[in-house]
């Protein structure tokens, strides 16, 4: 093996070189340069349930207790659920406390925390897996740095999990590594540590017990023996989180709850097919990463079609990744940079292929931000270890051209397609108006697509106008329902469009068939109570505002219109109850406390109706008349 790549243990460390310390920084800025563009942007996806309508997040500080009791959606759905991701959550708070409802802080968080994420990178690359080759570390973080693969995790603030998770992880490899030259416990600890939090920033954290001594094989002269004692304190951290998830959200984890919309291998009639399936997935991650040109946040039922054995999509991939074990086993004696790079793809992607455990999802540009790390260390080690065999100069001055201007013509292409997609995030509506280009057979984009069109006729004050809006929205939902015919969210989305056109047969007409197809939406009971209440019939309508208030306590626009039908028909106890019930999820609503106070006041307690009143005033001064 060449000198640069050889495997030397070394008893000093020089972190303090100005080179590298530069190249580091300079790295650290291309990477936030390339994301700039988002600062401006607005809260997109899934921003709205864990941060923007979640009322726990928008408790600021005081939601903290809740967050790490609770589960990663607890404030935005009332359904038990799966994921367990506080550390994001907790950053997510804390910033609505410093600025409430304000996107820019997140976005702008996500930039640093990518730059931190690519100076901990180059600092972990070059003093341990590169042999302090500079420009060796210096390729990698620039793909790492531009591929347009990583606008879905930093341009969407959610993804936060997705940055502080391979943040972290790097962290504690870089630890483990400093721990194998220097004595004592402090640099174990500090790995120790920043895996837990790894673990409390995404459970997928978990395939990094096999990477780290992976890496200890490859870059030190260690024995296994050696390695795995001191690789199994790193075992505790993952037994702290599972312990700490199993207390607070049990084993919530089954396959019934993964919806076909979601993950469309779940249509499979046979596992095989599933699996066949979910090896031809791994193609379209290769593909993407190769040739990001046309790159879409999802691909739902039925944008890809299933994959049988002989399926040249299914062969392409399974070739594909054999000749990635072949080479693995042809030259892992070798201990070469590029085989690790393999392996550490490999190893971090089984978690999310959906070929070892079927996950909430076919497809996704975030998943693909860690394993994606290990194809950058492999393509740059490769051409790398080329230019060595064939004895190119490679220096820190005299860096061979075959290595160079491919490297720095792919960056520059893929910063240039990184910023135009990042474009494409800018809120929810322009997401999937530009995906639905490249997914245009997938029924949830379709939906999605036209709830956000729904959404814009809301901010219209044109009636003409409005109508448009909503007749395009009804369109995208007759294309989703073209593509599967028992969406039944699409049905409840067309109830609303027809509702607020004043068609309200074909209002009640889609409701009824989306409760038919089972839907539980709590909104969509509230609807249908609304609607009931505009065409005279209150007694249907408080059994549906009370169905909705039972599959979402926490509703308060449901519990407020439910109080004020109880008020109307002078059930002033029970109305007061409901109004107490909303106040507790929204206590500074003063549109409730209105409502309450009035209710106090005709049912015969004015002086306390009076109070509430006068606070209902205060904060909205315009209800006094």
């Amino acid at each position: 093996m060449a000198k640069a790549l050889n495997n030397k243990p070394k008893t000093k460390i020089n972190v303090q070189l100005p080179s590298s310390r530069l190249a580091a920084v300079v790295l650290a800025f291309i990477g936030m340069l390339c994301y700039f563009n988002t600062l401006g942007h607005l809260f997109t996806l899934d921003d709205f349930s864990v941060i923007k309508d979640n009322f726990v997040t928008k408790q600021g500080l005081a939601g903290i207790p809740t967050i790490l009791t609770t589960d990663y959606r607890y404030g935005y759905w009332v359904s038990g659920g799966t994921l367990y991701r506080p550390l994001s959550q907790i950053m997510f708070a804390i910033e609505w406390a410093l600025a409430p409802d304000s996107p820019f802080i997140g976005h702008f968080v996500n930039v640093a925390l990518f730059g931190l994420t690519i100076f901990v990178l180059f600092y972990l690359m070059k003093n341990y897996l590169t042999q302090s080759s500079v420009w060796l570390s210096a390729g990698i973080c620039l793909l790492f740095a531009t591929h347009p693969m990583h606008a879905e995790v930093v341009a969407n603030i959610k993804s936060r999990d997705e940055i502080l998770g391979l943040l972290c992880s790097l962290g504690a490899l870089y630890y483990y590594m400093l721990s194998y030259s220097h004595r004592g416990i402090k640099y174990s600890l500090l790995g120790f540590v920043l895996y837990l939090l790894a673990m409390f920033s995404k459970e997928s954290a978990v395939t990094f017990l096999a990477v780290f001594p992976i890496t200890a094989y490859f870059f030190t002269n260690a024995g296994w023996q050696d390695i795995l004692k001191k690789s199994w304190p790193l075992v505790l951290p993952v037994v702290i989180y599972l312990i700490v998830r199993q207390s607070i959200i049990g084993s919530n984890i089954s396959l019934e709850q993964t919806s076909v919309l979601d993950n469309f291998l779940m249509a499979a009639d046979n596992p095989f097919t599933r699996m066949t399936s979910a090896v031809m997935m791994l193609g379209y991650y290769i593909k993407s990463f190769l040739f990001p040109l046309t790159l879409s946040h999802e691909y739902g039922f039925n944008q890809i079609a299933m994959a049988g054995i002989t399926d040249w999509r299914f062969l392409l991939s399974l070739l594909v990744h054999v000749a990635m074990v072949w080479y693995i086993l042809r030259y892992i004696k070798q201990k070469r940079l590029s085989v690790y790079g393999l392996l550490f793809y490999i190893i971090t992607m089984s978690i999310v292929s959906n070929i070892f455990i079927t996950i909430g999802t076919s497809y996704g540009d975030r998943l693909f931000y860690t394993p994606g790390l290990g194809l950058m260390i492999f393509v740059c080690a490769a051409l790398y270890e080329y230019f060595l065999r064939n004895k190119q100069e490679t220096s820190f001055n005299h860096l061979a051209p075959g290595y160079k201007w491919p490297l720095i013509v792919v960056s520059v292409l893929f910063a240039s397609k990184t910023f135009s997609r990042n474009a494409a995030w800018y809120d929810s509506y322009t997401l999937y108006k530009t995906d639905i280009e490249h997914a245009p057979n997938s029924a949830k984009m379709r939906y999605h697509f036209a709830l956000e069109t729904g959404k814009k006729a809301m901010e219209e004050t044109d009636a003409a106008k409005q109508k448009e809006w909503r007749l395009m929205a009804i369109a995208q939902d007759t294309k989703a329902l073209e593509i599967f015919p028992k969406y039944n969210d699409v049905f409840a989305h067309l109830g609303l469009m027809y509702y607020h056109l004043k068609d309200y047969s074909k209002a009640i007409n889609n409701y009824t068939e989306a409760i038919k197809l089972g839907a539980k939406d709590a909104k969509m009971f509230s609807n249908m109570g609304t609607l009931y209440s505009e065409t005279g019939d209150n007694k249907k309508a408080m059994e549906y505002y009370k169905k909705a208030v039972e599959l979402d306590p926490r509703f308060v626009d449901a519990r407020r219109n439910l109080g004020c039908l109880m008020a109307i028909n002078r059930d002033f106890p029970n109305a007061i109850k409901e109004f107490e019930k909303a106040l507790e999820y929204d206590p500074n609503n003063a549109d409730i406390l209105f409502f309450m106070g009035s209710a106090y006041r005709d049912g015969g307690n004015p002086k306390k109706g009076n109070e509430i009143l006068e606070e209902a005033y205060r904060l909205k001064p315009e209800l006094r008349k």
